[in-house]
């Protein structure tokens, strides 16, 4: 899995992805919190492979740009899940 945070000014920073939260590059724009902890609310299918999501700031609870996470999958996103929520898989 790749993740990455896109923030509002238009920089692309790498994120590392912890079980609580995920710790991008730098600092926080709003609050300048060292490292930047950010979490995603709310999230929507992009493309084939890719999971976007607003990306707020732990400390100040701020929107600072978007998190996108693109992640291994055979059949798509809608596929996966689809066959997670009705238990069905295709048949070939």
């Amino acid at each position: 899995m790749k993740v990455w945070l896109d923030t509002a000014s238009g920089r692309r920073k790498i994120v590392e992805v912890t079980h609580t939260s995920a710790i991008a590059v730098g600092e926080c724009p709003s609050c300048a919190a060292t490292p930047l902890k950010i979490v995603g609310r709310g999230r929507t299918i992009e493309g084939h492979d890719t999971y976007v999501s607003p990306a707020v700031c732990v400390a100040c609870d701020d929107e600072i740009g978007t998190i996108r996470a693109r992640v291994s999958t055979l059949f798509g996103l809608r596929e996966d899940e689809a066959v997670l929520v009705h238990g069905r898989a295709r048949v070939y």
